[in-house]
């Protein structure tokens, strides 16, 4: 007697492209995560893929730009595939919303940055046949929300990361600061902290699968608290994590960095010998306008408090230029800001006008 095969399942593959910054890449990870969850597997192809998510920035307009020729270029394979879910998610999305759908017609999902955890949720409205964006707000009432979700044990952090020892960890999201070059506010939301225990047991979690640094990650990392927890009192925890190498942070705001931050970086054995630390310019003018909320003296005395903590560590910074208004004069500022502090590495920016700044 024969017996007919038994019929396998076979997982769904997902292709998700990141633009951006670290905590971009922090949410796709989390995405994918997630997706395993309902039976997806990541793949490199988007030719093998049955969804497709660009997860997107919106920082500068050429990132913006970036995002529409992308989607430009998958419209062939959407075309050849019909089945294909496209979906859009991250700071574009949420700024743009349903414009998208108007403008792209092959894309069938949109979702803000506060949607991502409603991925299975949406993926049955499309599968239902529905063009979907969702990018409404969830409440922030408090300012410490555990924002990421538990895992199951069966698709947690191992499978994500892009390297098997460096990791990124989310201890803050949203901003209350609003640059006036900064759509993040906008994008992001209100600031809001996890709770310490949460970003403990993922820490513990990564190290148990083999990460040996950890990235805190937060659009201004360093104003973190939650519950008399401060910056510094998180870092002094993890660095009593066993099995956890090294500690790196970004990115922090100069108002928020004091000698306590200054004399963990001597104290914390675990604590990378590194520091990001934007200055945007040098001109007290331009800060002003900027709404950095501080002076440059008063950077240079936080540079000057930190290389007398540790006089070997590696400085690196963002600056922009063309900032509206920005004379040569307060171009020269900023030139000799970059000459007396001199930087290992440095991100300089041209200013970009963008929507709500």
């Amino acid at each position: 007697m024969s017996t007919a095969p038994t019929p396998v399942n076979r997982s769904r593959k997902v292709y998700i492209q990141t633009f951006g910054c670290q905590m971009n890449e922090y949410d796709s990870e989390k995405m994918l995560e997630h997706l395993r969850g309902q039976d997806y597997v990541p793949t490199d192809d988007p030719r093998q893929a049955d969804l497709i998510l660009i997860n997107t920035c919106a920082i500068r307009e050429k990132s913006e730009h970036k995002v529409y020729s992308r989607l430009g270029e998958l419209d062939g394979l959407k075309r050849a595939r019909p089945h294909v879910v496209l979906g859009v998610g991250g700071c574009v999305a949420q700024q743009r919303g349903e414009e998208i759908l108007r403008r792209a017609p092959q894309v069938d999902l949109v979702f803000g940055t506060d949607n991502l955890f409603e991925l299975p949720e949406l993926l049955r409205e499309v599968a239902a046949g529905r063009r979907v964006a969702q990018t409404a707000w969830r409440g922030r009432k408090t300012r410490v929300e555990n924002f990421i979700p538990a895992m199951a044990p069966d698709f947690g952090p191992e499978a994500a990361s892009a390297s098997p020892v460096k990791a990124h960890l989310a201890i803050a999201k949203g901003c209350n600061n609003f640059c006036t070059f900064c759509v993040v506010p906008h994008t992001r939301g209100r600031e809001v902290s996890r709770e310490p225990q949460n970003i403990l047991d993922e820490a513990r979690a990564l190290v148990q699968r083999g990460v040996l640094e950890i990235t805190l990650l937060g659009q201004n990392v360093n104003s973190y608290r939650a519950h008399g927890t401060d910056f510094v009192d998180l870092l002094q925890r993890l660095n009593d994590l066993p099995g956890l190498a090294r500690i790196r942070y970004t990115s922090p705001h100069p108002k928020d960095f004091n000698a306590r931050l200054a004399q963990a970086h001597a104290e914390l054995p675990k604590l990378c010998e590194h520091l990001h630390l934007p200055f945007q310019s040098g001109s007290d003018r331009i800060l002003k306008a900027m709404r950095r909320n501080h002076e440059i003296a008063a950077y240079l005395d936080k540079i000057a408090l930190v290389r007398e903590c540790v006089p070997r560590i590696a400085l690196s910074t963002d600056i922009i230029v063309g900032f509206p208004g920005e004379t040569e004069e307060d171009f020269q500022a900023t030139l000799e800001v970059v000459r007396r502090v001199r930087f290992d590495h440095l991100y300089a920016f041209k200013f970009s006008p963008r929507t709500d700044t």
